[in-house]
């Protein structure tokens, strides 16, 4: 019973030193605190502006992106076509909602949320650098290999359709061109309207 006794008091002894020595410890610290200079403040009060701007553009950015996939996603939907299978070709056409103002709406947010990571990200550049660089070569893929097959099998499958929806309908982003003849003729421009 008395060695118990015994070696609990000596742990309460050793615990009640160590929680003395810890606590003069870190008491014993001195918080040493520099006010910047008002140069050093003007160039803190910059990288915090930088940082806040480039942070909020990145998500505006970004969300913009994933609203424009998700409107594109449910325009497909809503005329039946299979968005997720990349193989198959579209029973329809689709050219309205976003599909109106770009041939490749998906395409393009998936280029506006990779940029967007760019931006966001800009403080860390391990992070930032790879997140541009997979954007400007998915750029360049769906630029240069992919959309032009899709493009030829649409207009295997459409015709005439697809090609007046090419010439119309900007590749990327735009306003949709009007191709119609700018003649006085109102017959003429009835007949020609797409």
């Amino acid at each position: 019973f008395f060695s118990n006794c015994k070696s609990s008091c000596f742990h309460q002894r050793i615990m009640e030193k160590l929680k003395k020595a810890v606590y003069q410890e870190y008491q014993a610290i001195p918080k040493q605190v520099q006010i910047p200079t008002p140069q050093q403040q003007t160039i803190l009060w910059k990288r915090r502006t930088f940082r806040t701007i480039h942070r909020s553009v990145g998500s505006v950015l970004c969300a913009s992106g994933i609203l424009l996939f998700q409107l594109s996603k449910w325009e497909q939907e809503r005329h039946l076509c299979p968005w997720w299978d990349l193989k198959a070709t579209p029973p329809r056409l689709v050219t309205t909602g976003p599909y109106r103002y770009s041939r490749n709406p998906m395409y393009l947010s998936y280029i506006i949320v990779g940029s967007s990571l760019s931006l966001i990200f800009l403080n860390w550049l391990s992070l930032s650098l790879p997140a541009f660089g997979i954007t400007v070569f998915a750029f360049r893929f769906y630029n240069e290999k992919y959309i032009p097959l899709e493009e030829s099998k649409l207009q295997k499958k459409f015709g005439e359709r697809f090609i007046i929806y090419r010439s119309v309908t900007p590749k990327w982003i735009g306003f949709p061109r009007d191709i119609r003849p700018h003649s006085a003729d109102k017959q003429t421009q009835t007949h020609y309207s797409v």
